[in-house]
């Protein structure tokens, strides 16, 4: 009698495990599954229904000419021009359309003028524009005519940069022709002599040296003319070494407290030849 009942006991609950089991899981998932088709079924036509009011009135928002156009322009690091003047330049007036703005094209107006030498234009949503401005800087007078100026890649430059060239070295002892505005001296003299002056301008030489011309009337042989000292021949080749030697001279010079300067000094050499000026030790 025992072992029946245990039997019986077991057998009926394997089976009512099995069947319970079974049928909660079951029923768990298939409802997790009719929902969630439900809610996209749901999700799918509110945007149906919706998208035909929806997305063009968030289009207009975006894209509505009036809240694009150009209000303020913004002009920086401009010296020579007017606000107005880098504006009528790039031909960008307010009131234009702002996300239509070719702003590459602008860009290329304005740096046709040969005073710019690069300019970045920047769109600001929704209503500004800034332009930056990068112009060229003169470093030495040509006097030919009514006189120009250049700058250091030997672009002339307009009558507007005259204001700022008072002090500045001429260029002197060559015939470079007829000179106009935006014309590029290439001349290898030139080039030489512009690049002694930019090197000048960037080291120690001007606490010591006023630079008043550079000669190139022997091509072989440059000469810079100044106030301490008359004529300084380098010849050709190795200029920054030549003008490093010659900061070392006057800086001994100036050592020796040696004011009255001279009238002569040969850089060509190894050894330094100076001549002092008449009637000075």
């Amino acid at each position: 009698m025992k072992k029946r009942r245990n039997r019986r006991r077991k057998k009926r609950k394997i089976v009512m495990n099995v069947r319970v089991s079974s049928k909660g899981r079951g029923g768990d998932r298939q409802a997790k599954r009719r929902t969630l088709l439900a809610a996209c079924a749901v999700a799918a036509v509110t945007v149906v229904a919706g998208g035909g009011y929806l997305v063009p009135r968030v289009s207009d928002f975006l894209f509505s000419a009036a809240r694009f156009k150009v209000g303020k322009v913004e002009v920086q690091n401009h010296y020579s021009f007017s606000a107005a003047d880098i504006m009528r330049l790039a031909d960008i007036e307010l009131g234009q359309d702002l996300l239509h703005l070719n702003l590459d094209y602008h860009r290329m107006l304005l740096e046709r003028h040969p005073d710019i030498e690069g300019a970045v234009i920047e769109r600001l949503i929704p209503n500004r524009i800034r332009i930056s401005v990068h112009e060229r800087a003169p470093v030495a007078r040509i006097l030919q005519g009514n006189g120009y100026l250049i700058d250091g890649s030997g672009v002339v430059l307009s009558a507007r940069k005259r204001t700022q060239a008072a002090a500045l070295p001429v260029i002197q002892g060559m015939d470079v022709g007829r000179l106009y505005v935006g014309r590029v001296l290439n001349r290898e003299d030139i080039r030489a002599a512009l690049g002694i002056l930019k090197h000048y301008m960037r080291s120690e030489l001007p606490r010591y040296l006023l630079v008043t011309a550079v000669d190139l009337s022997d091509r072989q042989n440059i000469v810079i003319v100044s106030r301490e000292i008359d004529e300084i021949r380098l010849g050709l080749g190795e200029m920054e070494y030549k003008l490093s030697k010659l900061l070392k001279v006057l800086k001994r010079r100036h050592e020796l407290t040696r004011e009255a300067g001279s009238s002569y000094l040969d850089l060509r050499w190894t050894d330094v030849a100076e001549l002092p000026r008449e009637g000075k030790v």
